[in-house]
């Protein structure tokens, strides 16, 4: 099977995945929030800061270096060594934490950011099992693993929460705090023992022992040595520091502008409660699609042996990313175009919520997901197939992005007074310039690349990125008009011409002009 056909694969065994588990979290939310203070909800949000930056920060730069290829580095053990590498680093993090937080954090919340850090912790002891599973392409062990412990995390979460209700039927906020930091616990433990069921069950001749970390034979020309670590891994790894530490920054830089502005936690409860909403689509479906193509961009278009990359994995890689631009920009327009419209009718139906406030955020929220999706994809490419000095420079264009994010933050925010919807609009700015930095990058890659090969008969152009012709985009556009005034005419008769128009869009791109 080709590296694409398996990534394939992997990709839809992810997607199936994510699209359970999220689906299950997102039903649980509804009851979860109709129960929960906005007050707490926004204090979970910290801790969910908190514990994602642990996990994030540990194993990021040395997940991203691990996918690249080298003859030297395909040795299954000297990935097993690096994979125990995020440990060591939580632990660093977890002395900071404790040095700098003590400042910050009220003591009433210690108990709190104390289970999430034991949590974290937890689940980085799997990470060897993961990289082992990613090296050898066992999809389908790490998709049932992941998602046995989170539904078993979202359904102990649940019934605690529905049997600690107090006499008006709502969750106290410090009964609610622990039942989700122990959930947290108990999906690292279960994660764990699943892992290690599963590999054990998948071959009768599976050790744990190649799980162990062990020196290596280095052959020298003129005596032998042992290594724990491959030098160029470790170099790779070390070259995606900076970069995932302003990549984090950049992702989590709403919720930090929330935080360093001194919001209160209701406030934050609200912002969460629009934002986990209208970035389900990107959690059920862009994550995975980046990870997976991360990973065939690497083995296909990366080679470190001095060899040139063959003119068939070349036109491959371009065909795929061609395809996922032009998949985000249809399904982004579907958002823009018909989602915006009708946030009210989603509020109101889940949440029980119609403020305009709520209503306008998650509007433009609708904005916000093609960006999203198109730098996932834009930067995956990047990631997997950059050299170091790529890297290095992309991290300083990073560091101006994250710099120029919060200056629009504070402008929109502060000067303009927009509050969370100033937020977002920073974030759509701030996701342009990363996707105009990576795609000058693509495209002097792709031009190189055929002008080394000398390759005549395949071409590289611009508009080979973007699908559909001028009907489809001006349909796009009178559909976003129709829908907006059809607001006023009633529920029923507002969601018959949304869906009216939504299949005659699909009509015009597929059966009339085909997805160009």
């Amino acid at each position: 099977m080709s590296n694409l056909a398996k990534s394939l694969h992997g990709t839809g065994l992810i997607l199936s995945q994510q699209l359970i588990t999220r689906m299950a979290t997102f039903l649980s939310n509804i009851v979860l929030t109709r129960i929960s203070n906005l007050k707490m909800i926004g204090i979970l949000q910290d801790l969910d800061l908190f514990h994602s930056s642990l996990l994030f920060l540990s194993r990021e730069a040395i997940r991203m270096g691990l996918l690249r290829n080298s003859s030297k580095s395909q040795h299954l053990q000297f990935l097993i060594n690096m994979a125990y590498l995020p440990i060591l680093v939580f632990f660093v993090l977890i002395t900071l934490s404790v040095l700098i937080g003590n400042s910050f954090i009220n003591e009433d919340k210690v108990n709190a950011y104390t289970l999430y850090a034991i949590a974290a912790g937890l689940e980085l002891m799997t990470e060897p099992l993961y990289i082992y599973c990613q090296n050898q392409l066992l999809y389908t062990i790490r998709v049932s693993a992941e998602g046995f412990a989170f539904l078993l995390q979202v359904g102990f979460t649940l019934v605690l929460a529905l049997y600690s209700l107090n006499e008006n039927g709502l969750l106290e906020i410090d009964t609610g705090i622990e039942i989700y930091a122990y959930s947290q616990i108990l999906f690292s433990i279960v994660l764990f023992l699943t892992y290690a069921f599963l590999l054990k069950r998948s071959s009768a001749s599976f050790s744990f022992q190649k799980l162990f970390p062990k020196c290596i034979e280095n052959d020298l020309k003129d005596h032998k040595t042992y290594i724990w670590f491959d030098p160029y891994l470790v170099s790779v790894s070390l070259s995606f520091v900076i970069q995932t530490i302003v990549k984090h920054l950049l992702t989590v830089g709403d919720k930090l502008v929330l935080v360093s502005l001194g919001i209160g936690d209701a406030q934050k409860g609200g912002y969460r409660l629009v934002t986990d909403l209208g970035s389900l689509v990107a959690r059920i479906l862009f994550q995975p699609i980046e990870e997976t193509s991360r990973a065939f961009f690497s083995k296909s278009l990366t080679n470190h042996d001095g060899e040139e990359i063959a003119i068939n994995q070349i036109s491959e890689s371009l065909q795929m990313l061609q395809t996922l631009f032009k998949f985000h920009i249809i399904f982004g327009a579907f958002f823009v175009c018909f989602g915006s419209n009708y946030t009210s009718v989603l509020l109101k139906y889940l949440y029980s919520k119609t403020d305009n406030e709520s209503v306008n955020l998650l509007s433009i929220y609708c904005v916000y997901v093609p960006f999203m999706g198109i730098n996932g994809i834009s930067e995956a490419f990047f990631q997997g197939v950059g050299n170091p000095k790529a890297l290095a420079k992309q991290t300083v264009y990073m560091v101006f992005f994250w710099a120029t994010f919060i200056g629009f933050s504070y402008v929109l925010m502060e000067v303009f007074a927009l509050g969370s919807q100033g937020l977002i609009i920073a974030n759509v700015l701030n996701m342009s310039q990363r996707i105009l930095f990576c795609s000058v990058f693509i495209i002097e890659f792709f031009k190189s690349c055929m002008k080394n090969q000398q390759e005549k008969s395949q071409t590289f152009t611009i508009t080979g990125f973007f699908p559909g012709t001028k009907s489809v985009w001006i349909f796009f556009i009178m559909s976003w008009l129709i829908t907006n005034k059809t607001k006023e005419f009633g529920l029923v008769y507002h969601l018959s011409i949304g869906i009216t128009c939504g299949l005659i869009e699909v009509y015009l791109m597929y059966f009339l002009y085909g997805f160009h």
